[in-house]
Formats: structure tokens, sequence, C-alpha cells
């Protein structure tokens, strides 16, 4: 779910901020963002496809997932995917740990930056 902050227009595309609310059911693999999928709300953010998304590497609001962005698909069908890893820290060692199927991550936000038209 994703809570638009502003629409930037650049050049023949866009630059769509949003705050992005974690899957409630967790799918194996990561979450999928892009043309393929209506669950992202593409229409509802203002982009038809979504050529890149920034933020990736980006840890949540509360600090307990970091999110990885990965690009999927090519040409103007491009998707991608959030994977989400759990943090823990001992002794000042930060470990990351991939998300199962089973999380629930509704509680969990992170800001990204679409790139798209």
């Amino acid at each position: 779910m994703d809570t638009v902050l502003e629409r930037y227009p650049v050049g023949g595309g866009k630059l769509v901020p949003v705050d992005h609310s974690g899957p409630a059911s967790y799918p194996a693999g990561g979450e999928t963002l892009g043309a393929v999928n209506s669950i992202t709300g593409l229409a509802v953010v203002g982009l038809g496809g979504i050529d890149a998304v920034l933020g990736g590497g980006s840890f949540t609001e509360s600090g307990n997932y970091w999110v990885s962005t990965q690009q999927t698909g090519t040409g103007s069908r491009k998707t991608w995917k959030l994977v989400w890893f759990a943090v823990t820290y001992v002794s000042e060692v930060l470990t990351l740990t991939q998300v199962t199927a089973t999380t629930n991550l509704s509680a969990e936000t992170v800001r990204l930056v679409y790139v798209g038209r």
C-alpha cells in the first residue's frame, strides 16, 4: 500500500515519493511492484509504469527491517521486487535475515521514490 507524498514532473516522466507499507502476507521471493501488478496501485500514484525505484537499501521507519529493490523485468514492462530483511544487532554487528512468506509487515513503512511515466 502506497501513500503518495507528492508528484514531481521531470522531463517526460514523474518522480513520485511514497510511504510504502509492507504487505499483510509477504510473498515468497519478495513483493512485486510494476505494470503487471494492479495491487501496487500504480494508477493511484499516477504512473503507467515504473522505470526505477529509489530508496532501496533503506531501513523501515521502525528500523526493524531493511528493504532492497531488484529489477525483474525489461523494456516498458519493468517490474520490481521489494525484498524485506529482518534486522538484528548483536554486539554492534548488523545481521540481515530475509523475511519468510508468513511475515505480516503491514505495520512497517519505508520511504521510496518511483520514477516513471
